[in-house]
């Protein structure tokens, strides 16, 4: 996301044009935010290699605090997908000037074309090997650490295929999550009513905000209060449920000898 200062502009103006590349040399002043620290830092680089000072912060969009009134321009592209609209909405608007304008258009960066993009999509038969590829790698990446190697070589992508393919034959609605930018599949996650499962991210995708896309998401297509369900050592998972408004309800199961699955229930946001 960019938000700026001394950019004059029009109602209506098309976002390339308003992008710190086109304004920098008009004295618009820029910071830039993004929830992964990774890409923080890929931003930095290339606003260093195009002679730009642009400031950057990691954070969500929803934490951001600057006093009211600071910004022009608050513009937001493929982060639109990440925020939670109840509260950025009231938080940009204390944010802009008077005036101010914010601007949302989402982009495909590779060729400049400016198109609306659909990055979530069901999991039908056309592309259920794809979701059963995220699947296997995300799974075994993550059971690695605590489960017998051979148990874990098992979850290959055509097991974990029957495993989905049995849970969309019983009712539960799978989707799979697209980049845009990088033109491929990187994530999965299923719901059933109000549950929520099976959030799992390309391993080499992990840490880019594809996880909280996909669970926002799901906690929208679901009919009443999310549940969700995560191993007690998966620590970072915790993390994004929690900072997402999630609470441990205190149930468990207890999953193998010494290592239970606690059960989380959305409670604020």
């Amino acid at each position: 996301m960019i938000l700026s200062t001394k950019a004059n502009l029009l109602t209506g103006e098309r976002l390339p044009k308003i992008m710190p590349r086109n304004m920098y040399k008009y004295g618009a002043k820029w910071t830039g935010t993004d929830i992964s620290p990774e890409q923080i830092e890929q931003a930095k680089k290339l606003a260093l290699e195009a002679g730009m000072k642009i400031d950057f912060l990691a954070r969500r969009a929803e934490d951001i605090d600057f006093a009211d009134g600071t910004f022009d321009v608050i513009t937001a592209c493929q982060c639109i997908w990440y925020f939670a609209h109840e509260k950025t909405a009231p938080l940009f608007a204390r944010l802009l000037k008077t005036g101010g304008k914010f601007y949302n258009q989402a982009l495909r960066f590779n060729c400049g074309a400016e198109e609306e993009i659909k990055m979530i999509k069901s999991v039908d038969e056309k592309n259920i090997d794809i979701a059963s590829r995220i699947h296997s790698e995300s799974w075994q990446e993550s059971h690695k650490s605590f489960c017998n190697p051979d148990f874990v070589a098992k979850h290959t992508p055509e097991h974990q295929k029957e495993y989905l393919v049995e849970k969309i034959r019983k009712g539960t609605a799978l989707y799979m999550l697209f980049d845009e930018t990088s033109r491929k599949d990187v994530g999965i996650v299923s719901i059933t009513e109000n549950l929520i499962e099976d959030l799992y991210i390309l391993p080499s995708e992990q840490n880019k905000g594809y996880g909280t896309v996909l669970l926002r998401f799901a906690c929208s297509k679901c009919k009443d209060t999310p549940t969700l369900w995560i191993l007690e050592n998966n620590l970072n998972a915790a993390r994004l449920y929690r900072r997402e408004g999630f609470s441990e309800t205190g149930r468990r199961n207890q999953i193998d000898k010494g290592l239970d699955e606690i059960e989380f229930i959305k409670t604020a946001g």
